[in-house]
Parts: C-alpha cells; sequence; structure tokens
C-alpha cells in the first residue's frame, strides 16, 4: 500500500466527510427534519459528486481520458457503500448493536466543546461516523485497484 496516497485518500475523506456531515446535519435538523436514512441518501450523494472529483484529479491522478467507465465503476462502488454498507450500519448501530454507540455518547457528552449538544445530535452523528468508517475501507481498495488502477 503506497502510505502517501492513503494520507491524500483520508486527507481527501476528510473533505468529503465535512460535505456529507454538513449536508446530512442540515437535513436532519433546521427546517428540513428528515428521518436519518433518506437525509443519509441526501448527503451522501453530495459528497460523491466532489469525491469522485477529488480521488480522480488528485488522490489517483488518473489520466485516463474516458470518463464513462470511470464513473460508472465508481458509482458502483460508491453507491455500494454509500447506499448499502452505510444504510446497514447506520441501522444496525441505531436500533440492534447500540451500546458502543450509547457508550461513546456518554463520553463524548462529558467534553467541553459537546455539553451543549443535545445526546440526540451525539447519537445521530455518532452512527453516521461507524458508518463513514466502514465505507471508507471499501472504498479505498476498490477506488485503488478497481476504478483508478494505475
Amino acid at each position: 500500500m503506497d502510505i502517501g496516497q492513503f494520507l491524500l485518500f483520508c486527507f481527501v475523506g476528510v473533505l468529503n466527510t465535512l460535505v456529507d456531515y454538513s449536508a446530512y446535519n442540515a437535513l436532519t435538523g433546521g427546517p428540513f427534519k428528515w428521518k436519518r436514512i433518506p437525509a443519509n441518501i441526501g448527503s451522501t450523494t453530495a459528497a460523491m459528486i466532489f469525491s469522485f472529483l477529488a480521488n480522480r484529479n488528485f488522490v489517483f491522478q488518473s489520466e485516463a481520458p474516458d470518463l464513462v467507465f470511470p464513473v460508472i465503476k465508481f458509482l458502483w462502488v460508491t453507491v455500494v457503500s454509500a447506499y448499502l454498507i452505510q444504510n446497514i450500519i447506520i441501522y444496525l448501530t441505531s436500533t440492534v448493536i447500540t451500546g458502543p454507540g450509547r457508550l461513546l455518547q456518554q463520553l463524548l457528552s462529558n467534553l467541553p466543546f459537546l455539553k451543549k449538544q443535545s445526546s440526540e445530535f451525539l447519537e445521530k452523528n455518532i452512527v453516521k461516523t461507524f458508518a463513514v468508517s466502514g465505507g471508507m475501507f471499501w472504498n479505498y481498495f476498490w477506488y485503488k485497484f478497481h476504478v483508478f488502477p494505475a
């Protein structure tokens, strides 16, 4: 594994995650009040567009002139990650395997900069973090070896 490339992938992932979380929190709060799964679908769609452009041009530096097949492959990999893997993890950590999320929510709620956040805000973002983490590993390996191969 190319460590430099993986670190750049992680940096782009942080930026991508900011896009994702900003949209997710906007959709689940404020005037929208969407449920978690539809909000995740909307936020991951915005993040997906950013991710393709950043990974193609900066992380994997693909020079392939054809965009059609890389876009199709990227969409396949990312759709599985964003809409299947992430939603399964959100569902499981919201309803079935709630212990780790609740424990983490209790620990994080004691941090000074998070004390004013509601338990719902912390919980929904913790389960989203679990989901994004699962998707990150899936994405890196599929992007590297299938979508943007050297």
